[in-house]
């Protein structure tokens, strides 16, 4: 495997945890903060020159410069594909600016050193293909949000046992399958297994109501972490994609249709801002799943433009709730608060990110949802209607929402409204981010359609391999299945 010329993913998944072990040492807040910061900035900047110099050697995967797994066994577990490139600076951007923006009043409470803990997970299984690897740092990952709901004292067993029913339906399912022998039933047994364990991560009707769940007892930072990276429809990416038959992705995009249509209608009868923003973020991540499973190079690349998408509109528009919740608490949707008169700002950006997680043209969701329209009609023609129904209704809660919260009567203010420094540069980074896709997607949308030619080419080289065998054993899957 070729190599790049410095250890950017190793110094990229250590430098957190280095800090995650100083920041738990620390008591004083404003050092946590501080320390937490710098470190993922610096995550950032590795992460970005990481996925940059892939690009400048125009190769599909590299791994680190001086990596030991790669000197000694001659294969190693992190190396960076063009598949997650964009992923990577992408998780840990969303990282970086939910600790900046974290106000004062919640930096007792803020799980600091998890969070950094938290990064390191996702930048390493956004690093590796191996399915024991990747499975692992799943039930890692799920530990965090599971340690902060007991030490905030909140009701845990129902998040814990859908991720340790998740991670354990993994498990078996990896168990069970034979690459050897993948049109064996066993091994589609397992590969149904594995595709209920990621259903369930990615919060599927009607395993969904953890997501809620976490969205309501958890802090929004920990639980936008949690799921913005959208770490299940990696998971389906990697294990399902390239051994699963067309019939076990159908069952997986109508599962996902029926999420999409059911959050979206649940966004319009919300009262509580926060389920609003769970049921508006598990009806997009539904969609993109739809798209990565129609096995369509346009509905695929629809699919990779929209995870993009997602991360960027919908963490812009979870830290600005965050921002508005740390002024005035937690607010329902059940009356108009009337908060555009203290804070325009705040209220354009607000809106800015509803129309770009939506697909409003303009903005960087409009491409990823228009190619993820005409690949989902080209795979299945009777969903395509569905999809755009679940994306209007997506839009008319989105707005809604916008007029319940900015428009109405002003209510007095005891405090200054206006946005802090380190929120305006979160807010204008994303949203410059949203803009400048939007005008400008192509680069995005080429570098998506380059890595769904690869996928498609390894998962084609999977069936090529399966059809050979049978040719040179004409009794190939009745032994298997007897087997």
């Amino acid at each position: 495997m070729p190599t790049m010329h410095g250890p950017w993913m190793t110094l990229a998944i250590a430098l957190p945890l280095a800090t995650a072990s100083v920041v738990a040492l620390c008591r004083d807040t404003s050092w946590r903060w501080w320390l937490s910061t710098l470190a993922t900035a610096a995550t950032m900047v590795l992460a970005g020159t990481a996925w940059l110099e892939l690009n400048l050697l125009g190769v599909w995967a590299a791994a680190d410069f001086g990596d030991p797994f790669q000197q000694l066994f001659g294969a190693t577990p992190l190396a960076i594909d063009g598949f997650a490139g964009p992923l990577i600076p992408l998780a840990s951007a969303l990282h970086f600016f939910v600790i900046l923006v974290t106000p004062r009043s919640k930096r007792t409470r803020f799980p600091f050193a998890l969070t950094l803990v938290s990064l390191a997970i996702l930048l390493a299984m956004f690093s590796t293909r191996w399915p024991v690897v990747i499975i692992g740092l799943f039930a890692c990952q799920s530990l965090l949000p599971y340690i902060e709901l007991r030490r905030r004292k909140q009701p845990w067993r129902f998040f814990a046992w859908h991720q340790v029913a998740g991670v354990v339906c993994l498990t078996f399912g990896w168990l069970m399958v034979d690459n050897a022998h993948p049109t064996s039933a066993v091994s589609l047994w397992g590969t149904w297994a594995m595709a209920v364990g990621l259903l369930v991560r990615c919060g599927c009707v009607p395993m969904h109501c953890w997501l809620v769940d976490l969205f309501d007892r958890a802090s929004l930072g920990t639980a936008l972490l949690f799921v913005a990276p959208m770490v299940g429809a990696y998971g389906l990416v990697r294990l399902v994609l390239p051994i699963a038959p067309e019939f076990v992705l159908q069952g997986i995009a109508l599962a996902s249709l029926v999420t999409a249509l059911y959050a979206a209608c649940m966004t319009l009868v919300q009262t509580s801002t926060r389920r609003f923003f769970c049921y508006l973020f598990l009806s997009n991540s539904a969609l993109l799943l739809i798209g990565l499973e129609s096995l369509t190079a346009v509905g695929l690349t629809g699919s990779l433009c929209l995870w993009l998408s997602i991360g960027i509109a919908l963490t812009s528009f979870g830290i600005i709730i965050r921002a508005l919740e740390g002024r005035v608490g937690r607010m329902p949707l059940d009356r108009f608060h009337g908060l555009y008169g203290q804070m325009p700002l705040l209220a354009g950006f607000f809106l800015l990110a509803l129309l770009a997680s939506i697909g409003f043209p303009g903005t960087v969701g409009f491409v990823g949802a228009e190619l993820l329209i005409e690949g989902a009609i080209d795979a299945y023609s009777y969903s395509g209607m569905l999809v755009v129904a679940a994306m209007a209704m997506n839009g008319i809660g989105a707005l809604r929402a916008y007029f319940r919260l900015f428009t109405g009567t002003p209510a007095p203010a005891a405090i200054s409204m206006q946005p802090r420094l380190a929120e305006r540069l979160a807010i204008w980074g994303f949203s410059a981010a949203i803009i400048v896709g939007g005008v400008y997607p192509q680069p995005g949308v080429t570098t998506r359609h380059r890595a769904v030619e690869m996928l498609m080419r390894m998962r084609e080289s999977n069936r090529e391999a399966i059809e050979s065998k049978k040719a040179a054993w004409p009794y190939y899957d009745e032994a298997d299945n007897h087997g």
